[in-house]
């Protein structure tokens, strides 16, 4: 009788622990979203699959690189970019990008370094060259910008790229040689029609025909060589090409001023 009885209790608390897994199989597959037809049902379905927001490193990077240009955050791009970077090495593209960035928002030192890297791997590509010429010049380093705008102009005869060069051996007491350079600017014809921007005094750009500008960094060097005829006629040549270049009127304008007081 008493093994009877042991036997019942058995069969009881076996019947309740299943009815107790069931329930809590059904409550987990609420949870889960899954029908709570049976635990059958739901293991036949296969594994549960469980939604995720997971996004891919790239992906996020490209994300935050185009929010970045999107609302004018180009510090948020550029971290970007060093992190593509940073994810993949051998990508020289994402550098190139991050060094653009860079002189644009007037980081000159992360642009020449950065620059410095994409050139050992991309020697000709002007873009980065000119961005890391502009950076060097920026910060004083006179001979570096020298050696690339140099390398610029040998590569597409660019007008900017000559006319920085003579700008260059200017700053560098290199006056034969910047006169020389000018004298090349003139005589191409695109000097005639195509423009380089000038700051004002109002903060504003003013765009000026280069043969115009060249005159008037003729004039500058003829002051410097305390040649103020040749100097005045140079102002007065920039001004007939462009009787609006602010530049060369303030220029011309000094100049008389300071021969006048003598």
């Amino acid at each position: 009788m008493k093994d009877l009885i042991l036997l019942i209790k058995i069969i009881k608390m076996r019947f309740s622990i299943l009815f107790f897994s069931m329930v809590l199989a059904s409550h987990f597959a609420q949870g889960q979203g899954i029908e709570p037809n049976s635990q059958i049902s739901a293991l036949q379905k296969g594994p549960i699959r469980i939604k995720s927001n997971f996004v891919p490193n790239d992906t996020l990077y490209m994300r935050m690189y185009k929010n970045g240009i999107k609302f004018g955050d180009y510090n948020l791009s550029i971290n970007a970019m060093q992190a593509l970077y940073a994810l993949h090495p051998d990508s020289i593209k994402y550098l190139d990008s991050a060094c653009i960035m860079y002189s644009e928002t007037q980081q000159y030192a992360q642009c020449i370094l950065s620059g410095n890297k994409v050139l050992q791997y991309r020697p000709d590509d002007i873009p980065i060259i000119e961005a890391v010429a502009l950076s060097n010049q920026h910060v004083g380093r006179y001979p570096e910008a020298l050696g690339l705008f140099q390398i610029e102009y040998e590569k597409n005869s660019s007008l900017y790229a000559c006319y920085q060069i003579a700008v260059l051996q200017f700053s560098l007491q290199k006056q034969g040689e910047a006169q020389a350079t000018l004298d090349r600017l003139i005589a191409d014809k695109r000097s005639s029609t195509d423009k380089i921007g000038f700051s004002t005094n109002s903060n504003t750009t003013q765009q000026i025909l280069y043969k115009a500008a060249a005159k008037n960094l003729m004039g500058v060097i003829y002051q410097n060589l305390k040649d103020n005829a040749k100097a005045k006629a140079n102002f007065q040549a920039a001004l007939a090409i462009q009787p609006d270049f602010v530049l060369a009127q303030n220029n011309l304008d000094a100049l008389e001023k300071k021969n006048n007081a003598k």
